[in-house]
């Protein structure tokens, strides 16, 4: 488990090296090669600002999941600090969706001035991509209740078991008991 950890935090690592050299090293050349090929500043400028707010909003989002790999590897993934992180992480990755979506009308403007729609589909994926996670259903904060079940809950014979295994135990009991 530790291993797999390291492994995360190493590809982490990486990740936010690659995406620094790309915000650090070609976003500010943006503006000034898109106004020239596109004529279109404002979209421009508003590429430039959410391509931004993207790069760093997923670096804060590596900060927070390197902080929820600390949690898990120290057994605590049911506990209030790691649900306050998922919930923090969500919301990174929110603002990493708003600027990619600020990002959409120059991916318009060039797909549509190089007649490539190819290239609206790649933008689309971009936003698509980062905004999936924001749609998952439940109340997070819900899982510490879970998990502190989890924790210590036992059948009538002694032996732990997680609660989907628990309540299809329990289900099989009353088929077979009826």
């Amino acid at each position: 488990m530790k291993i797999r950890i390291w492994l995360l935090k190493l590809l982490l690592i990486a990740s936010v090296i690659a995406i620094g050299a790309f915000g650090i090293g070609l976003i500010p050349s943006f503006p000034g090669v898109m106004v020239r090929d596109y004529q279109w500043p404002v979209a421009a400028w508003a590429f430039t600002l959410g391509a931004a707010v993207a790069v760093v909003s997923y670096w804060l989002a590596a900060f927070i999941a390197w902080h929820l790999l600390d949690c898990i590897t120290a057994n605590a993934a049911f506990t209030q600090r790691a649900v306050t992180l998922i919930i923090r992480l969500k919301w990174a990755v929110g603002a990493m969706a708003l600027g990619l979506l600020v990002c959409l009308p120059q991916w318009y403007r060039m797909a549509d001035h190089d007649d490539a729609p190819g290239v609206m589909v790649i933008g689309l994926g971009f936003f698509c991509h980062s905004g999936h996670c924001l749609a998952v259903p439940g109340d997070p904060a819900a899982a510490v209740d879970h998990g502190a079940g989890l924790q210590n809950r036992k059948r009538h014979d002694g032996v732990r078991r997680p609660a989907m295994i628990e309540i299809n135990l329990d289900l099989m009991l009353k088929k077979n008991a009826t």
